[in-house]
């Protein structure tokens, strides 16, 4: 494995010191997805139905997922303009 050297010398050993707590990251996200799904579901509505619940919830937590994590989509799954 080639090593990069940087400001901070050993790329490699770096990376092996410190690593981010997925776990901890996702559950934020859900957390805070959850709150504002249901807040925004109950925003222009005293009385949502459990679909715009569920679809509020659900954009809200991929939001916020989306926001910390970056997500490459696979050539076969791409969209071409002219199928919307």
């Amino acid at each position: 494995m080639r090593t990069q050297t940087g400001i901070w010398g050993n790329q490699e050993t770096r990376n092996k010191t410190m690593t981010p707590n997925h776990y901890a990251i996702i559950t934020e996200c859900v957390e805070t997805g959850c709150r504002r799904g249901v807040a925004r579901a109950f925003k222009h509505t005293d009385d949502p139905t459990y679909d715009q619940i569920e679809t509020a919830v659900h954009d809200a937590v991929m939001l916020e997922i989306s926001e910390k994590y970056h997500f490459i989509a696979p050539r076969e799954e791409t969209i071409e303009p002219y199928e919307l």
